[in-house]
């Protein structure tokens, strides 16, 4: 009886197995492939905006039917936009459904060129596609790409900068004390606490400071800076002694309290960054800046002799700028070696050759002296400068 069961339940699956493989499956309308669209730029494909224009919707794009199989409202595009050398792996994008435009605004684009590293005023060269396809993002149809170019343009600063174009630091952090103007104990340090100015909106230096002090940012070096003054919101901040937000007072009474040095005593770069609205500080102790400096070697109208009675080794002093730069226009002979020393008499702490472009080598004493920089072939006077922030020298033939 058993085995009649088993002959009848065999017989009843090839039944159903005969029966099903006769029957056709329809064709799968619901989901044929689609094609791709075809896309075109309706606005200018050179885009020239300023600041004003940051709203306008700039680019503008339209693209045909990609005709996929469902509802239009239920077909996704997403449109990519990225520079022409890119291979669209890390665009700008963004996605719509059911619609045949597109728009972006200037300040989406030129955020985006920032981003990558563009300037303002940089021509970019650019290009834009559309991908159409289901929501779920199956059959992908990728238009042609349409190229366009923009030019970056500058967004107002988080933080005012300075109206003056200088920017000092005071307060016990300070050699200066909360002295303004910046003297103490007769002693002028106007030069020795004067930032740079690396661009219109960023400020840089290399400063001596008191550990565990507080300092402030003034664009005036006398009691008006006071009411310019730029600060924090909270000196206890944790971890910003070396760097974080900052603001100008007379914008807004938040930005009322001092900036706190680091713990140690030592120097510092220190970089304000106005367009962003952050600074940061950097631990430059192991690589002081000198009081002082001097142009010797065979190069030079004094040669290598670096005693007291040597009036041509006076005549190359640098003139110290800020907190950063030295620089002095020198007579020097092509071909020949040049070196930096800061005492007469003393050989160390010396500067020359360092390693990459320009780079600063030194010798602050106890090591190694630095390779001999190679002036070039050309004899003449030179404007020579030195720049302890970023360590580097150039010459620059006058």
């Amino acid at each position: 009886m058993k085995h009649t069961l088993n002959f009848l339940a065999a017989g009843v699956l090839a039944l159903v197995t005969l029966l099903v493989s006769c029957t056709k499956e329809p064709p799968n309308f619901l989901y044929r492939s689609g094609n791709a669209p075809t896309l075109s730029i309706t606005s200018i494909t050179e885009l020239t905006p300023s600041a004003s224009d940051s709203n306008l919707f700039l680019l503008r794009l339209r693209w045909t039917q990609p005709n996929l199989a469902t509802g239009f409202e239920n077909v996704k595009f997403m449109t990519e936009v990225d520079l022409n050398s890119g291979d669209f792996s890390r665009p700008l994008s963004r996605t719509s459904f059911g619609a045949f435009t597109d728009s972006f605004q200037a300040k989406v684009l030129n955020a985006f060129l920032l981003s990558s590293g563009f300037a303002p005023r940089d021509v970019v060269d650019m290009k834009v596609r559309v991908i159409a396809s289901y929501s779920n993002n199956n059959d992908r149809q990728v238009s042609n790409t349409r190229n366009f170019k923009f030019q970056v343009y500058r967004v107002p600063p988080q933080v005012t900068p300075p109206s003056t174009g200088r920017l000092f630091a005071v307060g016990d952090a300070t050699n200066a004390w909360w002295n303004l103007p910046l003297t103490n104990g007769g002693i002028d340090f106007s030069t020795s606490q004067e930032f740079m100015q690396l661009d219109p909106t960023t400020y840089a230096g290399k400063m001596f400071l008191f550990g565990g002090k507080q300092y402030l940012l003034v664009p005036f070096n006398d009691g008006r800076g006071w009411d310019q003054k730029y600060a924090v919101q909270n000196t206890f901040a944790p971890g910003l002694s070396a760097g974080g937000r900052f603001g100008h007072r007379p914008a807004s009474s938040t930005w009322d309290a001092n900036f706190p040095s680091p713990a140690e005593d030592g120097f510092y770069n220190l970089k304000f960054d106005f367009q962003t609205g952050f600074f940061t500080v950097t631990d430059e102790r192991q690589r002081p800046v000198p009081d002082s400096l001097y142009a010797i070697g065979g190069g030079t109208t004094g040669g290598w002799d670096n005693s007291h009675g040597n009036i041509a080794l006076k005549g190359n002093a640098l003139r110290r700028l800020n907190s950063s730069i030295f620089e002095g226009d020198i007579d020097l002979t092509g071909g020949g070696m040049l070196k930096f020393i800061t005492k007469i008499t003393q050989w160390q702490p010396q500067f020359g050759r360092g390693t990459g472009t320009n780079g600063l080598g030194f010798n602050y004493g106890g090591g190694s002296d630095p390779d001999v920089i190679i002036i070039p072939a050309t004899s003449g006077r030179y404007r020579v400068r030195v720049d302890f922030y970023s360590m580097t020298y150039t010459l620059t033939r006058l």
